[in-house]
């Protein structure tokens, strides 16, 4: 056996379409990755899932090619029939190993950019594996049949297309439900999706090794047939062989047993879920409602289908049906209770159309519901799930008091929005001070409710001592607000009044001190501005700058903010817990600037002006990490009472939509953070954990803008030119070696 294996990686060394191939595989997976999703293009994401899914097309001409080179050598060795190509499937198996371990070198430098899910990589190269070992199995078993190289090589690869590409027919029509589960069973890139997501599973593991057994002894049983072997032991093994494939799928096809190797457990029912879960005493109805149309389009609702059955497991009372809107003709009644189509465009050979699709969660209790509009993947699910399940037992609802004492005109109408679009009663109050004005009810009058403030160029001297009182007596209180205000709407100064100066004493009390400057990052927003004069004030034709805008910073991915967060003309502050120990207090940090942050000082004002604000520290001195959010926790309590972020304007509707194509996203996670900050107020830090579970930073926040081009070039460097350069030097080597042989 190993003087054959020889024999036939030589036959793989010394011709040049071996290297051809394998440099072209890893050039077709790096390129796949690095250019098809824009990565160095302000798009990309660390997550690796459209690494591994592009193996498989990959794999259509790179197998069929081997094969086709493996199948030069001749097979006069003896060995029984059984074993006859054992030999060529190790030796393209073998060869399959090196190109994925030369593909390696893709999350390796993806590492250099950001954080990597090492589960991901391992269970994904597992995955591949198997994958392929199923693939060579069936490579072989088409080349056995066909007699032709060149025949064999373009029907191996027509149907490597096929089953990769299978299950995107539902795109195009809507097959029976019977014809649905063939095309997903068939499909092996529909199989390999949960490995490239970290998940093992049995069942898809035992397909790829059953399959690559299956069509390894059908290449047998057709040289056997070649041969004239009509044996009655032959014909008795072949059934026994089909009849025990057939039994071992069915059982196969019935198993649902996962392991979850992701680092946070994303796919598995957490302990909080499960003790929300414990306290369900009636039946609950989980109905979920699943256009098949989207199963195609969004592999990752398979995820949630997944999840909802494992979460029902957890609980005799929660039961789980998967209903297809279209079939069952119920758009109308869902539309009654705020499930609404999601518009997807699907095309034909000869019409294009739009076609409302459905993937929302109706939870029923007790003549009660919950929904889940709409949901792709498993994100929040579990969170979504937990929270509204326990709301329903609880018959408890999440009131939240704002009070909007800022002066900024355009208001935090988004912000509520937001916050009622995530289960919060939303109550609006006033500042003492203001009572009766426009609003009845002051923040004082609902001590137990936790309460958001937003800005403070409104307080009075009796606010700030009630506000003080309400936070020392148990009051909860999220605060956002800089210590002065910034004329957005006009010339961007920057003022400070009287309420502004008493806020900010009021933030003595808890041991924070705000610095009398404006904090600067190099990790900041690129803003847009157009003009039409010169910097003398001639006019011009209009033209447009984007500029990076020291003063506008984008936090980056962090423990507090695991997605990061935008901030605008912050304040960054001190922490002095000797002053907050005199009222029993303890101040902790939440969020911090970049190590590449620093201090504008104040002259006679601030410098604000985007072509004029410095774009870097003077010296290297100066720059260092600053807090810009913080939590105030009393003695011998574990939730804080007090959380003060340093902008108000990250809530504001106009920084919200401004530049909506770009910052809009970003933004919103103020937002969330927002809302995180509630959860740590109420004390709700297991549903908190639920939330931020699934949450993986994918962000390239290892390298920055002005790094970006540099490292877009050695990346694709080492991962498209070094192969090619590893695979001619191993060619050179047997080059030589063949040479040497020759004379």
């Amino acid at each position: 056996m190993k003087s054959i294996l020889k024999r036939y990686f030589f036959n793989f060394a010394i011709n040049p379409f071996t290297y051809i191939l394998v440099s072209a595989f890893g050039i077709f997976i790096s390129l796949g990755f690095f250019v098809g999703q824009q990565f160095f293009l302000g798009a990309g994401s660390t997550d690796l899932h459209s690494f591994f899914s592009a193996f498989p097309p990959a794999c259509i001409l790179f197998l069929p090619g081997l094969i086709s080179i493996s199948s030069n050598v001749k097979k006069d060795f003896t060995l029984k029939s059984v074993f006859i190509f054992l030999p060529e499937f190790l030796s393209v198996f073998l060869l399959c190993c090196f190109a994925i371990f030369l593909s390696g070198l893709v999350p390796v430098c993806v590492s250099f950019f950001g954080d990597i899910e090492i589960s991901q990589v391992i269970i994904g190269f597992i995955g591949i594996l198997f994958y392929f070992a199923a693939a060579v199995s069936f490579v072989i078993f088409i080349f056995s049949i066909i007699k032709s190289a060149g025949a064999s090589f373009v029907v191996s690869a027509f149907f490597l297309a096929i089953i990769n590409s299978v299950h995107n027919i539902p795109l195009y029509f809507n097959p029976p439900e019977f014809l649905s589960a063939i095309i997903k069973f068939i499909s092996f890139a529909w199989r390999f999706d949960s490995f490239s997501k970290g998940i093992f599973s049995i069942s898809d593991f035992l397909f790829f090794a059953s399959c690559a057994v299956f069509f390894y002894v059908l290449a047998f049983f057709i040289k056997e047939h070649k041969k004239g072997n009509k044996s009655v032991y032959l014909k008795k093994l072949k059934r026994a062989f089909l009849f025990s494939f057939l039994l071992f799928t069915i059982v196969n096809e019935n198993l649902n047993f996962k392991i979850d190797f992701t680092s946070s457990k994303n796919f598995s029912v957490s302990k909080c879920s499960k003790k929300v879960l414990s306290q369900v005493e009636d039946p609950v109805s989980i109905s979920y409602y699943l256009s098949p149309k989207l199963k195609s389009l969004y592999p990752q609702v398979k995820d949630v289908t997944d999840f909802l059955q494992s979460y029902a497991v957890e609980s005799k009372q929660v039961s789980v049906e998967i209903i297809n809107p279209s079939k069952e003709n119920i758009a109308k009644k869902l539309s009654e209770i705020g499930i609404r189509g999601y518009p997807i465009r699907t095309s034909s050979a000869d019409s294009a159309s739009i076609t409302n699709v459905y993937s929302a969660i109706k939870i029923d209790y007790l003549g009660k519901s919950e929904t889940i509009p709409f949901v792709l993947n498993i994100s929040r699910l579990e969170f979504d799930l937990t929270r509204k399940i326990k709301s329903l037992i609880e018959e408890k609802e999440n009131p939240v008091q704002v009070v909007c004492a800022s002066s900024f005109a355009n208001g935090y109408s988004l912000a509520f929005q937001y916050l009622e679009a995530e289960g919060f009663s939303v109550i609006q109050t006033s500042l003492p001070s203001e009572k009766n004005s426009s609003v009845d009810i002051s923040f004082d009058e609902l001590s137990d409710i936790p309460l958001i403030i937003f800005g403070s160029d409104k307080f009075t001297k009796t606010d700030c001592k009630i506000l003080e009182k309400f936070i020392l007596n148990g009051g909860k209180v999220f605060i956002a607000s800089q210590p002065y205000s910034i004329d957005f709407e006009d010339n961007w100064f920057v003022k400070q009044n009287e309420s502004n100066q008493l806020f900010e004493r009021l933030m003595f009390t808890f041991g924070i001190y705000f610095k009398q400057t404006l904090t600067c990052d190099i990790s900041n927003l690129r803003i847009t501005m157009t003009s039409n004069s010169d910097v003398n004030g001639n006019k011009k034709s209009a033209h447009t700058e984007y500029i990076n805008y020291p003063l506008w910073i984008s936090l980056r991915a962090q423990e507090n903010a695991l997605s990061g967060l935008s901030l605008f003309w912050p304040c960054a502050f001190d922490i002095d817990n000797e002053v907050a120990e005199i009222e029993r207090l303890k101040t902790t940090p939440l969020l911090f600037t970049s190590n590449r942050s620093w201090q504008i000082p104040r002259t006679e004002n601030f410098i604000t002006n985007p072509f004029a604000v410095p774009k870097s520290a003077e010296s290297e001195e100066e720059y260092s990490t600053f807090a810009v959010c913080a939590s105030t926790t009393k003695e011998n309590e574990k939730n804080p009472s007090l959380i003060l972020f340093a902008d108000q304007y990250a809530f504001s509707d106009s920084l919200l939509s401004y530049n909506s194509n770009s910052i809009l996203d970003v933004d919103s996670r103020s937002l969330d953070f927002l809302c995180n900050g509630i959860f740590m107020l109420n004390g709700e830090d297991e549903l908190l954990s639920l939330k931020t579970k699934t949450t993986f930073n994918t962000t390239l926040y290892k390298i920055s803008n002005e790094n970006i081009r540099n490292a877009a070039i050695k990346t694709l460097f080492t991962t498209c030119v070094l192969p090619i350069f590893i695979n001619l030097t191993i060619g050179f080597v047997f080059f030589l070696k063949r040479r040497r042989f020759n004379k």
